[in-house]
């Protein structure tokens, strides 16, 4: 199994996608002089210490979540320690379990599986790998636990799902059918889009958690606007044709023809958010 399955594709000097599976989020392996950091584990289709040994041959490795959702860390039993901030451990142990309930198909034989150990992280924390650090900002919206890691040497933070691409919207979902979510506001998705914000001058670019585009800076201030049009109610929602189980009371909202905002209509403030 070549790479462990999964394609690699390098994105700059030392930061290297991995991707595999359809529904699978975006990976990325940042290599330094001494170590090597995954960020996110996606659905755990492949055998990722067998990548991480393709793209850094004999670097240790840590392993850090963005947020708990499957799609992220669904590959974290492929490793003895995870580092995630300690509001995602509710949701990364309900995509553990909901785990039992995905296809077969997608189980990869042979690889070692672990009851993993969660590391926890807060806001400041870094991470050196030798010639590059990536520092930890606390940036709840996706979800309650969400982070960012600031990589100032190439100008770029790891977003995670809290700024995706062109291609996808932003969830605020609290649920899906029968599945819950913990989740945050609009209120408090803005305030961590203008933390980010605030610190435009030591990042140029954003890599979200989906389709690996290096979205300028600038997109923030997109998706900030649509927040605040929200908040004020000068946005029209409008229902896309989702799959039913989204239910009738997602909306989509809509400020320019770059992105979208899909969100439960009772978590708009912070008192309609759940833990």
């Amino acid at each position: 199994m070549k790479n462990g399955g999964y394609k690699l594709k390098e994105l700059g000097k030392d930061i290297t996608l991995l991707y595999g599976f359809a529904e699978e989020c975006c990976m990325y392996a940042l290599k330094g002089r001494d170590k090597v950091l995954l960020v996110d584990t996606g659905m755990g289709t492949g055998d990722l210490k067998k990548a991480l040994g393709a793209i850094a041959p004999g670097l240790p490795y840590v392993v850090v979540n963005t947020h708990g959702h499957a799609d992220h860390c669904g590959g974290n039993s492929q490793f003895r320690q995870i580092y995630l901030h300690p509001g995602s451990y509710a949701d990364a142990d309900r995509a553990e379990e909901g785990k039992k309930t995905l296809p077969a198909e997608i189980e990869v034989e042979g690889i070692s599986k672990y009851e993993w150990k969660k590391l926890p992280v807060k806001e400041g924390d870094i991470f050196d790998l030798g010639g590059k650090t990536l520092e930890v900002i606390e940036t709840p919206g996706h979800t309650p636990g969400c982070i960012s890691l600031l990589d100032r040497e190439d100008r770029i933070i790891f977003g995670g799902d809290l700024v995706v691409s062109k291609d996808h919207c932003t969830h605020m979902l609290a649920y899906v059918e029968w599945f819950r979510f913990s989740t945050v506001s609009i209120e408090t998705l803005l305030r961590s889009l203008e933390k980010i914000a605030a610190r435009a001058d030591e990042f140029d670019f954003i890599l979200g958690g989906h389709d690996a585009f290096l979205l300028d800076k600038r997109y923030l201030y997109q998706i900030m606007d649509m927040c605040r049009s929200i908040l004020d109610g000068s946005a029209e929602p409008f229902h896309p044709q989702l799959d039913p189980h989204y239910g009738s009371i997602i909306c989509w909202k809509l400020e320019s023809a770059d992105t979208a905002i899909l969100y439960h209509d009772e978590i708009i403030f912070d008192r309609g958010a759940t833990e």
